[in-house]
């Protein structure tokens, strides 16, 4: 008897062991060779999005870290987008005692966003995290493929939701004609925003208001600079980003199956047509502060040099993400960084988990998987 009893101790204590082996994520071992190079600033657990068992994609968007330094940086909240066919959910998350916690909408904000009338090549909402100060902020940018006097700017502000009306169509002529925007990273408080606006006069125009700052707090944009008339294609969408230290602008456009890239400085001369960066051929979704424009169309990451190659525009890195998400750019101190999100599907239904990490921007071109 002794004997089985013997043998059968080993048994439990392997069962045991078994049973209290933490879950398996296939995603972290897709991504290990390329979260290796990165430093992981923060993992939130049991986040169960809006819509999550319909959803198309789920993506994190950690609230903008206050630390001077990246030893400082604990990413314990952030915003959470679900894309379904029909709509986008928003919704602002922060972890207590390692589980996530979602903040419920206050004064009637809609937290439900449609898609109809998207354009399948355009992003027809763009979410901007802005600086924290006392809430942590998300600009959310809708811009209408149809009629851009119609596209509008609207704050979310962390727990409370309370999403203030900004910009109502036609009312603000900054904001109003709105067809395209983005924001660059800089070491100051407030974010630089820059936008492209349709000009309602025939023949068609178009204008650019650069150096826009985003407060988070009072009021979403306060007015920038320094406006030029560049001669663009006559669209009502486009993919817009501004360099304020190299003052040189870039338009991107889907046409004839392909995307085109324009460019031009501050003040352009007026020739019948702009320069093409004819080495940018996939979409573009941030402009980071070392002047390299980043795309991840495809799943793929790539990073292209504007003023570099033949007809400029030269591909500098290219490689498969993964699964990993890019989140923004942001300044720790002195220093940029560049933050990614991996999404992890939990056990529990429904729950999903994100780990955070982050490297220098200076670092992005010699990443690889």
């Amino acid at each position: 008897m002794a004997t089985v009893k013997f043998l059968v101790l080993p048994l439990v204590v392997a069962l045991a062991f078994v049973g209290c082996a933490p879950p398996y994520y296939p995603e972290l071992n897709v991504n290990a060779a390329l979260t290796d190079q990165m430093k992981q600033v923060g993992t939130i657990s049991g986040v169960s999005p809006d819509q999550g068992d319909q959803a198309t994609s789920v993506r994190f968007l950690p609230t903008r870290p206050t630390a001077t330094d990246l030893a400082g940086v604990s990413v314990t909240s952030g915003f959470v987008i679900t894309t379904t066919a029909a709509n986008e959910n928003f919704a602002f998350f922060s972890a207590s005692g390692g589980k996530a916690s979602k903040a419920s909408p206050s004064g009637g904000a809609q937290t439900s966003l449609s898609l109809a009338g998207a354009d399948p090549h355009y992003p027809l909402y763009q979410y901007v995290v802005a600086a924290t100060g006392p809430t942590a902020n998300l600009v959310i940018v809708r811009l209408d493929p149809a009629d851009p006097t119609t596209s509008w700017v609207e704050l979310v502000q962390n727990a409370r939701l309370s999403v203030p009306a900004m910009t109502s169509p036609n009312t603000n002529p900054e904001t109003a004609p709105l067809v395209g925007a983005s924001a660059f990273a800089r070491e100051q408080a407030d974010d630089s925003f820059s936008g492209l606006s349709l000009v309602p006069t025939p023949p068609p125009e178009f204008s650019t208001d650069i150096g826009v700052t985003i407060d988070g707090v009072v009021n979403v944009l306060n007015p920038g600079t320094n406006v030029s008339f560049p001669p663009l294609p006559s669209l009502n969408s486009f993919l817009y980003y501004y360099n304020p230290i190299a003052g040189t602008n870039y338009a991107q456009v889907f046409s004839s199956g392909k995307w085109v890239c324009y460019t031009w400085p501050d003040v352009p001369s007026t020739p019948a047509s702009l320069p093409v960066l004819t080495g940018v051929v996939h979409r573009i979704d941030a402009i980071l502060s070392t002047g390299d424009l980043l795309s991840t169309e495809g799943g793929t990451l790539r990073l292209y040099d504007p003023n570099g190659g033949k007809g400029a525009g030269a591909e500098v890195n290219a490689f498969d993400l993964g699964g990993l998400q890019f989140c923004y750019e942001a300044y720790i101190g002195s220093t940029p960084y560049v933050f990614f999100a991996l999404p992890l599907t939990g056990k529990k239904s429904g729950e999903w988990i994100f780990q955070v990490f982050a490297v220098p921007t200076a670092g992005m071109r010699d990443l690889h998987n």
